[in-house]
């Protein structure tokens, strides 16, 4: 059997640090690149911690059921560590967000270096340092 996510058991064994991670909301709306640091199972879905191109610590859930047709929009077999292009939509300013596309980009190690060459600029340049709308 593979691996695809954490049991709630395993991920409690596991120690992994959640005080660093808030809820996706909808000011995080967009294109982003980030890195998946770690899933786990919930009762009817597999949560997602991910660190975003912006520097931003994130959680979201994502179902198996979802209008891609793609279950958990392919997480359950994209490895922990990975870089992921994702696209979040929600209410603008207002806390239901939610992930509506992922694509596992191999080939990449850093998300904001993924973001820079996508976009073909830095990301963070000229930043104050303040990137994250929702901190």
């Amino acid at each position: 059997m593979s691996f695809h996510a954490y049991s709630k058991r395993q991920f409690y064994a596991l120690n992994f640090d959640t005080t660093p991670y808030r809820k996706l909301t909808g000011d995080d709306s967009g294109t982003a690149c980030a890195r998946l640091d770690c899933k786990r199972w919930g009762a009817h879905c597999m949560f997602l911690y991910l660190t975003l191109d912006r520097g931003c610590k994130v959680f979201a859930p994502v179902f198996q059921q979802n209008p891609t047709g793609i279950p958990y929009l392919g997480f359950a077999d994209i490895p922990i560590g990975a870089i992921v292009d994702i696209d979040i939509d929600g209410e603008i300013h207002g806390d239901k967000a939610w992930l509506i596309y992922a694509e596992w980009l191999p080939d990449e190690t850093d998300p904001a270096e993924a973001m820079a060459k996508q976009l073909g600029v830095d990301p963070l340049a000229d930043s104050t340092g303040t990137a994250c709308p929702a901190e």
